[in-house]
């Protein structure tokens, strides 16, 4: 039996690659929450370009396409919910912007007062 990657090999076609990201939140006070953005299938393709000899001795010159479909057995994998930490983190953003508008209201108001006494 042939495995994979040893096929893969002989036609030159490339690892496969998993790909991943992540999304990350940071707040002011340095908290931070990370998530891993990977699908749980995906797809690989292109196209390969083999030189290679056999067991007897015969060169082949082999090109094609090839695709792999990755899914994974056992299911989705629960992965931490960034979405309620940032939506926190943007409320406490725009309380502290309107007390800072406020602040700056009562400063021009007290200002505007001393000027006209």
């Amino acid at each position: 039996m042939v495995s994979v990657n040893t096929l893969a090999d002989s036609l030159n076609i490339p690892a496969i690659s998993v790909p991943t990201g992540y999304d990350r939140v940071k707040t002011s006070t340095g908290a931070t929450c990370e998530s891993t953005v990977t699908s749980s299938a995906y797809m690989q393709t292109g196209f390969y370009d083999g030189n290679s000899e056999d067991e007897r001795g015969f060169s082949t010159n082999d090109k094609g396409a090839f695709v792999s479909v990755i899914i994974p057995i056992g299911g989705a994998k629960r992965r931490v919910d960034c979405s309620r930490f940032a939506t926190l983190e943007l409320q406490a953003r725009e309380i502290e912007i309107e007390q800072l508008k406020l602040e700056l209201e009562q400063m021009r108001a007290m200002n505007n007062t001393s000027f006209s006494e």
